[in-house]
């Protein structure tokens, strides 16, 4: 990890809305900081919508459930990922330059077990990430609709350090089970119509529900978000060596985004950006 090139340092080192006095007034602000989530229609283009929905479809013809970086195959995904007015309204939920960095796309529900994207992707500073899960159809509740524990933002960020054991299903999901019973957190479910979005912050635990009628498909476009001057972390991938930076392409730019930390710049690892390179190659592959 090298540390060159001396950049500003930034002093908000929380996202706006999680102060009550940066956007007093704010009522989508108020909503993410008491319940963690945000559900808005931002007038994504019928067209595009559209075409995002057959793009998944043909993943689905093709075996899978769901398909990673879809975006770089299919300029629908692209644009939905880098739709000016959701980046505008997280940047300014966020005090920070939103941009995407990942896509999800699901033909059907993924039943996966409660998690925070915290343990998978964070930043430093922290909760300088959110995801946006846009609905490409109306979704049933018997498709395994996502759910998610309003409030649950507010449990600790997890890290390895704080799990009893390092093995993700064995250990880390029983203890989220554990710690959503503990705090009284009850799970909700989202059903929007086609084309409105559920805007979750970094640490609120969320998950598939069970699919209840598997004929039924849930096509959505989950689309990861990143802020600008931070750093981006792995912490599953997290070594004695200290945190994993990760190799980040800005979705809505065309590049990689640049990273810093104390006022200077910071880069991944030459082996990190090779493998990210090559994991990109075998998804195009995978889903052609």
């Amino acid at each position: 990890m090298d540390a060159t090139t001396a950049l500003p340092v930034a002093d908000d080192v929380t996202p706006a809305f999680m102060s009550e006095g940066a956007l007093a007034g704010d009522a989508d602000a108020a909503k993410l900081r008491r319940d963690g989530f945000v559900i808005k229609d931002f007038g994504f283009a019928d067209a595009d919508l559209a075409a995002a929905a057959d793009a998944t479809r043909r993943v689905g013809a093709a075996g899978h459930i769901r398909a990673q970086d879809l975006w770089r195959r299919d300029t629908a995904v692209r644009r939905i990922a880098a739709h000016p007015p959701l980046l505008d309204f997280l940047s300014r939920l966020y005090g920070r330059r939103a941009f995407p960095f990942q896509t999800l796309n699901f033909v059907r529900g993924s039943q996966q077990k409660p998690h925070s994207d915290t343990m998978h992707f964070s930043s430093n500073p922290v909760h300088f990430m959110c995801g946006v899960w846009v609905a490409l159809e109306d979704i049933a509740a018997e498709a395994g609709p996502l759910v998610y524990y309003p409030g649950s933002q507010n449990l600790p960020v997890y890290s390895l350090n704080d799990i009893p054991g390092t093995d993700y299903i064995a250990h880390y999901e029983p203890h989220v089970r554990a710690a959503l019973d503990a705090g009284g957190h009850q799970a909700e479910f989202a059903t929007p119509k086609k084309g409105e979005a559920f805007i979750w912050a970094a640490n609120l635990f969320h998950g598939g529900s069970r699919v209840q009628n598997a004929k039924l498909t849930r096509l959505s476009q989950v689309t990861h978000y990143y802020f600008e001057g931070c750093v981006y972390t792995t912490p599953m991938r997290e070594g004695p060596r200290g945190p994993h930076i990760r190799s980040v392409f800005d979705i809505s730019r065309g590049g990689h985004a640049a990273q810093s930390r104390g006022g200077r710049r910071i880069f991944p690892g030459l082996l990190t950006m090779a493998a990210s390179r090559w994991r990109n190659l075998k998804r195009e592959a995978l889903y052609s």
